[in-house]
């Protein structure tokens, strides 16, 4: 099942050539980037985002980041607005969500919160199976 352009439905998988956003295993919710990641592609991923937050119970995100690179200024600036607009969805439908970060540099700064300020439960990982046990656990004491 494939999701619209800007909104996801339990069950689909959403993509562009940069990022994809599987809600197969809903309420798990896998987001993976691929390469460089676009402006464009990550502005509507995040549409898709809240669009997922709506669906019903709490989410768990797992972002698997291993083959994506270093998001641009702009997209972290759109990430920050998008968090502001999202405050109140995100504290009543995001259980958790998972990092997967090779690279510990930067795993090291969104450890720290230098990054982004993160309300959220979060956790940070190099490799997606913990990332993913993480997720599902915190779907587990969620519901």
């Amino acid at each position: 099942m494939q999701a619209s352009n800007e909104e996801i439905v339990a069950g689909a998988l959403w993509e562009t050539p940069t990022v994809s956003f599987d809600t197969r295993a809903y309420p798990l919710v896998v987001v993976r980037y691929r390469g460089s990641v676009t402006e464009w592609d990550f502005e509507r991923h995040l549409r898709v985002c809240s669009s997922a937050m709506r669906l019903g119970p709490k989410i768990a995100l797992v972002l698997d980041t291993s083959d994506g690179a270093t998001r641009s200024p702009r997209s972290i600036g759109l990430l920050r607005e998008w968090l502001q607009q999202e405050r109140a969805t995100i504290e009543a439908r995001l259980a958790g969500i998972a990092f997967v970060i090779p690279h510990a540099a930067v795993r090291f700064l969104l450890s720290s919160l230098l990054v982004l300020d993160v309300m959220y439960e979060h956790e940070v990982f190099d490799h997606y199976a913990p990332a993913l046990k993480w997720a599902r656990d915190k779907l587990s004491v969620a519901a």
